[in-house]
């Protein structure tokens, strides 16, 4: 399990996963199951490799990493209630699939003229979306323990596409003053000095 922790505190900040535990804690009391926990994990990284758009990626991401930030303090709570009983790991899967799923998304958004280094910070910004739309799900479990949304559930989908195009408009904006001071510049009205460099994102520094 100490692969799946560092890779859930690498994206997951504390505030988050307070949250994400506190919400695990009051629909199933943080009770660790193998089973269950490999196949919600299994989902959402097959609901990634499916997705066919920024909006459905980061959404799959974001589901992916709430769930395994709770798999790993449902994990380490029934250790403690029950220490001299062994419990497996989740497969290693997940944690071996998560760079391959990093490196399809910095891509995928570079295509769309995102920079690849954002691609933390829109995960980050969107895991913060899911757990507010499951802040909306009660207790019911349906068959497989997995807990079911309400009927009046609001999916996340929309607000996770405004912040994109909120990500997006403001790279257009930037590369837009980018542009202006590069004519300024070339017309000798701005002085920009020789070692100036200017990066994707339509920042500029020396």
């Amino acid at each position: 399990m100490s692969d799946l922790n560092e890779v859930v505190f690498s994206f997951v900040s504390p505030d988050q996963f307070t949250k994400i535990v506190a919400w695990n804690k009051v629909r199933n009391d943080l009770v660790y199951s193998k089973e269950l926990e490999d196949n919600m994990l299994y989902e959402e990284l097959n609901e990634y490799f499916e997705a066919e758009s920024i909006v459905d990626k980061l959404d799959a991401i974001a589901d992916f990493f709430f769930v395994a930030a709770g798999t790993v303090a449902k994990y380490h709570r029934t250790k403690l209630r029950n220490p001299d009983q062994y419990y497996s790991d989740v497969s290693d899967d997940f944690v071996d699939a998560l760079p391959v799923i990093l490196a399809d998304f910095q891509g995928f958004i570079a295509i769309l003229g995102i920079p690849f280094d954002k691609a933390k910070e829109m995960i980050h910004r969107t895991l913060d979306i899911v757990i507010r739309a499951n802040e909306q799900k009660g207790t019911e479990k349906d068959e497989n323990g997995k807990i079911k949304k309400p009927d009046n559930f609001v999916k996340p989908e929309d607000q996770i596409a405004m912040y994109v195009a909120d990500v997006i408009e403001e790279l257009e904006r930037k590369r837009e003053e980018l542009r202006k001071e590069r004519e300024l510049a070339q017309r000798g009205e701005i002085n920009i000095g020789p070692d100036t460099q200017f990066d994707e994102g339509g920042s500029c520094g020396n």
